[in-house]
């Protein structure tokens, strides 16, 4: 892939062109030149702006921190060429989802077959976390270990076929091996409880088969016994027939009485359409509750009386000892009122003479010919004329008159604020407005009391709804509540003789039942039988019988409810299928077995992969340093978490902490150009962002003849502040782009 031109609005960048060629493109610019954002938003094209990232306090959200400082939103396009077709991919979308829309199209105007998830990763043949820790460099260095990363490293340099990646066997076997038992869950798991399950079935089935054969046992027993208690019964029967003649006849007299009782209380007791107990009972609650609930309200009506009552008296009370004799007045509330009307009359007065600004004006006017008398005075001297001196001595006696009315108006307006002060001090008042509204509810606090009065009159008078009622039955007003509960008692008795003659008539029903069910020839031979069963003989087999029945219906029900439960299985048929399940388990045990042991030999060949990744890319590393440092250091270690360490021929091996800045930056510089040659197509590009800024001269020099062979295979985008990386290219090198970037 080789990036022609890049058109940007991101961050500082508006509507900003970038111009690139084949090879080695050295862009050159200043601090604020937008080197950085150039970098972000070539990344930004070809893998888009993560829209979940959220701002932290180290750093805000990409979407945020590359937002356009014009306001316009983030949009671009990349024009390149990639497997011999030149495509164009232009990016745009919205502030909460940037460069989300993506169209890949090719010089033709044809469908480049890329879309915004799989653009960065079918151009450059990585992942976005591969290219940036491999192919995106930038200063300081970010660390290139990761597990991706790792993966492929191990897969190139073992078989050099990036699809044989043990990671992913290792994935899939492990994968395999939770679908059979991952914690309680899997095929095994799931079997074990299927048999359990089975095992728990059948041995219900045989314990609901066991309680069958017993109930059906206890059932026959049962039904013979309730046909011997039905053939005792039914001689009972009919010995019993003489008995119920004798209780039909008693019970005949018994409602006799009844009835003559009902009729002398319904014809010569109760009125006519007399309502029924409930409904009196009722009647008395109503009146009962209406006559406390009136009595309540007038309760209330005379506290608020006696409130209002107070208050007015005390309104006179303190008109008497403020004003003193109280004028004429209907009521004790308007004498009140009309003795403060008249002081606020007076207060009123008091306030507008004491808030008179004529000895304001006065004092003014008086201040002013006074001056005017000092300038006549002054102005006669020079010029030795009368005329400035008679206007000085009228100016001085005028200030005199004026000076004399301030002084008394001032005294009168003082007499006014004493005496307004005095009658509002017996008062107990602050101004002629709490007088006012001592008026004014001293007036409502009358008016008040007569409504009171008025609603009192008409709670005393108004007849309720329960006492019309209550008038309408008895046929006089103001009826006591002894006549309403005699009523009610005699209703009451009424309703139960009623009760008691529809007992008698359901008795009578019954007993002529009983005597006609027993009118057989041994009626009268059984009579005396009949005096052995009626006692508790005949009542406990009758006990006993129903008892019987329960017991027998209660066992069919259990017996249907077991054969409901036991549903036509068999515990064999299920003792079957589980040993065909069994097998089932064994076999999956089986393969679980042989799946850990396959883990096991993977494990073992990836911990020798790793033994030849190590020295594969740590050997590519220390001839790239070798050549950057002159082979000053010669040996290098990567380890698993590509951890480099570098040192001479006979030293021992430093971390890049115990190196100088410059070597540190150098080291980490040759690990990610050896990541790159190892895991990255040859013609996916390199991107450095200032990556040189701690190199001297001379291994700057060194690193530019590095990256110009690089460059043969693979375009390289080296952004730099510096001008000494364009000066050492510039004139000698053919396949050298020098760019300069303007500020932003």
């Amino acid at each position: 892939m080789k990036i022609r031109r890049m058109f940007a609005t991101f961050a500082g960048l508006n509507e900003s062109k970038l111009e690139l060629k084949p090879g080695l493109n050295i862009i050159e610019g200043a601090n604020e030149s937008g080197k950085s954002t150039w970098c972000a938003f070539l990344r930004a094209m070809l893998y888009g702006i993560p829209t979940r990232e959220r701002d932290t306090k180290e750093r805000p959200a990409e979407k945020n921190l590359y937002r356009p400082w014009s306001g316009a939103p983030i949009s671009g396009r990349l024009e390149l060429e990639a497997d011999g077709r030149e495509i164009t991919l232009e990016r745009s979308g919205t502030d909460s989802a940037p460069l989300r829309s993506l169209r890949a199209y090719t010089s033709g105007g044809g469908d480049a077959g890329l879309t915004a998830e799989d653009v960065g990763e079918k151009l450059t043949g990585a992942s976005r976390e591969v290219f940036e820790r491999s192919a995106f460099v930038s200063s300081p260095p970010l660390p290139s270990g990761s597990a991706e990363l790792e993966a492929r490293i191990l897969a190139t340099v073992s078989s050099g076929d990036e699809s044989a990646n043990a990671a992913a066997a290792e994935a899939r076997l492990r994968e395999w091996q939770r679908r059979l038992r991952f914690n309680r869950r899997g095929e095994i798991p799931d079997l074990e409880n299927e048999i359990d399950a089975l095992r728990r079935e059948a041995d219900e089935c045989r314990r609901t088969a066991d309680l069958i054969d017993s109930l059906e046992a206890e059932l026959r027993e049962a039904s013979a016994r309730e046909k011997e208690l039905e053939d005792i019964l039914k001689r009972m029967g009919s010995a019993e027939s003489a008995a119920a003649r004798r209780d039909l006849t008693a019970a005949k007299e018994r409602l006799g009485d009844i009835e003559r009782e009902l009729r002398n209380i319904e014809e010569n007791v109760l009125p006519e359409e007399c309502p029924s107990t409930g409904e009196l009972r009722s009647l008395e609650g109503r009146v009962t509750a209406e006559r406390d609930a009136s009595a309540a309200r007038l309760r209330d009506i005379d506290a608020e009386l006696s409130a209002l009552d107070r208050q007015i008296f005390a309104a006179v009370n303190r008109a008497q000892h403020a004003h003193g004799a109280l004028p004429n007045k209907d009521t004790l509330a308007g004498r009140a009122a009309a003795g403060a009307q008249q002081d606020l009359d007076k207060a009123v007065q008091f306030e507008k003479s004491a808030s008179d600004r004529a000895p304001r004006r006065f004092t003014v006017l008086a201040a002013l010919l006074g001056l005017a008398a000092v300038c006549c005075f002054v102005l006669a001297l020079p010029v030795r004329s009368i005329i400035p001196v008679f206007c000085g001595a009228a100016a001085a006696v005028s200030c005199l008159v004026l000076a004399v009315l301030a002084v008394k108006s001032a005294r009168r307006a003082k007499l006014a604020r004493e005496s307004l002060e005095k009658l509002l001090k017996s008062w107990d008042m602050t101004s002629a407005d709490t007088l006012r509204e001592f008026i004014a509810d001293t007036a409502s606090a009358e008016a008040r009391r007569d409504e009171c009065a008025e609603r009192r009159k008409l709670a005393e008078s108004e007849p309720t709804p329960a006492e019309d009622e209550l008038t309408a039955l008895t046929g006089e007003r103001g009826q006591p509540l002894d006549a309403l509960r005699t009523l009610a008692s005699w209703s009451e008795r009424r309703d139960v003789l009623r009760s008691s003659a529809l007992r008698e008539r359901a008795k009578i029903d019954a007993l002529k039942s009983s005597v006609l069910a027993g009118c057989t020839d041994e009626s009268e031979e059984n009579a005396s039988e009949a005096e052995v069963f009626s006692g508790a003989a005949r009542e406990e087999t009758d006990t006993e019988l129903k008892d019987l029945r329960l017991r027998i219906s209660g066992l069919r029900s259990d017996i249907a409810r077991a054969e409901g439960q036991l549903n036509g299985r068999d515990a064999a048929i299920i003792d079957e299928k589980r040993g065909r399940l069994s097998e089932r388990l064994a076999d999956r045990e089986r393969r679980y077995r042989a799946i850990d042991m396959a883990l096991e030999a993977l494990r073992r060949a990836g911990d020798e992969l790793r033994s030849r990744f190590s020295p594969a890319l740590s050997a590519e590393t220390a001839r790239i340093l070798g050549e950057l440092t002159g082979g000053k250091y010669e040996r290098v270690a990567v380890s698993r978490e590509f951890r480099p360490e570098a040192g001479r021929e006979a030293s021992p091996l430093r971390s890049g902490a115990e190196l100088s800045r410059g070597t540190s930056d150098q080291l980490w510089f040759a690990l990610r150009l050896a990541v790159a040659r190892t895991v990255l197509p040859d013609d996916t590009p390199l991107i450095l962002d200032d990556a040189f800024v701690t190199f001297d001269d001379r291994r700057t020099e060194a690193a530019l003849r590095l990256l110009e062979r690089e460059a043969e295979t693979r375009q390289i985008l080296l952004f730099t502040c510096h001008s000494r990386e364009a000066e050492l290219c510039a004139g000698q090198h053919d396949n050298v782009n020098i760019v300069r970037l303007s500020n932003v």
